[in-house]
């Protein structure tokens, strides 16, 4: 604004110009040149088209404004970013821009996540909170969890040779306490007994959730079969077409789609929510 306001004046004198140099300076170290830009290029990576990159906020819907705001955090390549479930509610697509984004962004990103995948893909060091202490794996997620297991079977594995330990002690003493040619060994085997030291694993101060369905009796092969199964939007716009797939017992799948409606439309339809135009 100061800019703008010098270039305005009528009477332009030698010291203006000399502010405005140093204005331009400024601006021209913060990359004033390119924000629009940029600022366009983030909102297009993260699934804000383009004719609503001058929309106001009041009017953009819930996941579009989270995905705005992660875009102004991004955006003037801060030194130190700081996010929270930044995945939450981004499509694949959005997710895979935003990995190769942040593996290569060249300052510090701390980032709390739930996403296993994207921790891999965009992580060099993981902290670990736990046991009442914080510890710095440097590595990924998939490293740190190995790395943790693998100590905790460490863990496990010398308590119970300690313990194993400890029980041959105590059963030469009891057996050759009263035995006075044993006597020296005894007395050795007790002070082994009294240095040896057993290190108790604390149980993990993690909480997993768990979800537990009983049904009312024992599902048979066949799930679900899909047949024919179109729907099309009050606008006319296809959200999908004659598609077709059987779900079996023991079958794991995922489904993906770049347009969530269909998605949400499938779902409704299979729950009985809602009415397919077709199958």
């Amino acid at each position: 604004k100061q800019r703008e306001a010098l270039y305005a004046k009528e009477n332009f004198t030698d010291e203006d110009g000399l502010k405005a140099s140093e204005l331009e300076e400024t601006f021209a170290e913060l990359n004033g040149w390119n924000a629009e830009s940029d600022a366009a290029s983030l909102l297009s990576g993260l699934g804000i088209k383009e004719g609503k990159h001058y929309t106001l906020m009041s009017e953009l819907d819930g996941k579009e404004k989270v995905r705005v705001m992660l875009a102004q955090a991004l955006y003037g390549n801060p030194h130190n970013l700081l996010l929270d479930e930044p995945t939450n509610d981004l499509d694949l697509e959005t997710v895979i821009w935003l990995e190769e984004y942040l593996s290569n962004f060249e300052h510090t990103v701390l980032i709390v996540s739930h996403d296993r995948h994207f921790l891999d893909s965009v992580c060099t060091h993981t902290v670990d909170i736990d046991y009442g202490k914080i510890n710095l794996f440097a590595g990924n997620y998939s490293f740190w969890y190995e790395s943790s297991q693998l100590a905790l079977r460490q863990q496990q594995n010398q308590k119970a040779k300690a313990e194993e330990k400890r029980k041959e002690l105590e059963e030469f003493i009891r057996r050759f306490s009263a035995n006075v040619a044993k006597s020296k060994q005894t007395t050795s085997r007790k002070k082994m007994l009294e240095k040896l030291n057993i290190e108790e694993i604390r149980p993990s101060s993690r909480k997993y959730p768990g979800i537990i369905f009983t049904p009312d009796r024992e599902p048979g092969n066949q799930i679900l079969e899909v047949s024919g199964l179109s729907k099309t939007t009050e606008d006319g716009a296809v959200l999908f077409n004659n598609v077709n797939f059987n779900v079996e017992k023991n079958d794991k799948i995922v489904f993906l789609s770049r347009n969530p409606r269909a998605m949400t439309a499938l779902f409704e339809i299979i729950n009985g929510n809602m009415k397919p135009d077709s199958g």
